[in-house]
């Protein structure tokens, strides 16, 4: 339990890390505009129904497919997505074929999408060294 809870702290930190470095600000949700909605908005409703469907491991997989180095609100949406299954139980993470690794992991990937390999390696070092 407590290295679940490590690892989960260890995830938000990463999040919060890119946000404020990216975007100028800690806050990982990903907030929908008022009027018009462009590619990465429709992402993100696509993954959040599909999270809120158990459907975990499609959502990362269309995640991946529709991430956009060429445009940061994609980054924006990844993050949104990983602090999103950073909040749900283990068990039904599990249960929907997902750990915390997983996250980390996939969080990791997106921020070398975008070029942020350093932070990525960083992060992929911290859990090779957690596994030892």
């Amino acid at each position: 339990m407590f290295e679940n809870d490590y690892i989960m702290r260890q995830i938000r930190g990463m999040a919060a890390v890119l946000a404020r470095l990216l975007f100028g600000k800690s806050a990982t949700e990903y907030v929908l505009p008022a009027e018009t909605f462009g590619e990465a908005d429709r992402l993100h409703l696509e993954l959040v129904k599909r999270i809120e469907e158990g459907r975990l491991e499609e959502a990362e997989n269309l995640l991946f497919d529709r991430l956009d180095p060429a445009d940061p609100d994609t980054l924006k949406v990844a993050l949104d997505f990983y602090a999103r299954l950073e909040k749900l139980d283990p068990a039904y993470l599990s249960a929907h074929g997902f750990t915390e690794d997983d996250i980390a992991l996939g969080l990791a990937h997106a921020a070398g999408a975008f070029g942020h390999d350093d932070a990525a390696r960083v992060f992929l070092t911290f859990l090779s060294e957690k596994e030892r």
